[in-house]
Parts: C-alpha cells; sequence; structure tokens
C-alpha cells in the first residue's frame, strides 16, 4: 500500500567511513562503525523511526506530528550525537588491541542532516521503502562539503 507521508528525513552519516573501512582490519573496522551506528539509534529512535542503514550512515523518519514540538529535533540530533561521542570514547580507551582500527576509531565523525518533507512508503520486494524527490534531497543535502 502506498502513503504518502509528511515529516521530517533524518541521515546521521560517519564521516571518515570509506578511508577507515579500506585502511583497517575487516574483522574489527566494520564491528567497530556498527556499534558506532547501533550507538546512534538507540539514542534517536525512539521517537523517529529506523527507515534503514545505508552503509555508514542511518535513516530515520520523524511522521508529522511523532516529534513535538518539532524544536525537539534538534534535541534528538544531539543525543544522537552525545551516543556516538560516548561509544568512540569508549572504544578509543580500550587499549586491549592495537589494531588500525582500534588505534584509529577516534579519526570517525558524526554528521547529520534533518530535513522536513513529503516522502512514500511502499514496499519493493517485501521490504519498506521510502522515496521521493525530498528523500532525495534529504541525501543530497548529507553529500555537502561540511566536514
Amino acid at each position: 500500500m502506498n502513503r504518502t507521508k509528511h515529516g521530517f528525513l533524518v541521515l546521521a552519516d560517519i564521516t571518515g567511513f570509506t578511508a577507515f573501512v579500506t585502511t583497517t582490519e575487516l574483522e574489527h573496522g566494520p564491528p567497530i562503525i556498527a556499534e558506532l551506528l547501533e550507538a546512534v539509534i538507540r539514542r534517536i529512535a525512539p521517537p523517529l523511526d529506523i527507515e534503514g542503514i545505508e552503509g555508514d550512515a542511518v535513516f530515520a523518519l520523524g511522521v508529522h506530528g511523532k516529534v513535538l514540538p518539532p524544536a525537539s529535533l534538534l534535541d534528538i540530533l544531539h543525543a544522537g550525537f552525545v551516543g556516538f561521542g560516548e561509544k568512540r570514547r569508549e572504544l578509543q580507551a580500550d587499549e586491549s588491541c592495537s589494531c588500525n582500527a582500534c588505534r584509529n576509531v577516534g579519526r570517525l565523525r558524526l554528521k547529520a542532516i534533518g530535513h522536513y518533507g513529503t516522502f512514500l512508503e511502499h514496499t519493493v520486494g517485501g521490504r519498506a521503502q521510502t522515496a521521493g524527490p525530498d528523500v532525495i534531497l534529504a541525501h543530497r543535502l548529507l553529500k555537502n562539503g561540511v566536514r
């Protein structure tokens, strides 16, 4: 069933992901990224609904009326940054491993955008999908030059 909705489209992206994963040990790099993304998710959902994980990014939705008042979106995003920072510091402090991934976790940063717009929820291959011009715009906003 296709339903058009309005609300916040939120993307939280780990900056430095590609360099981190391609220059570190496969056994430790992706699990570290997963732990950091999970720390963000624990802080933003609820009230946001996690739409999916896109490699190094969390895509979340705040359907209209669920994030009240709208200014609280800033508080939600702040909580995501706090969760990311706490987990990154915890991983950095663990000196039980000296591999490149474990030594370089401190280089990773979190970037987040929030955009209010319209989106279509539909199913493709049995999986929920979100589509529309505002979804594309949110992804483009994330790919700005801010680091």
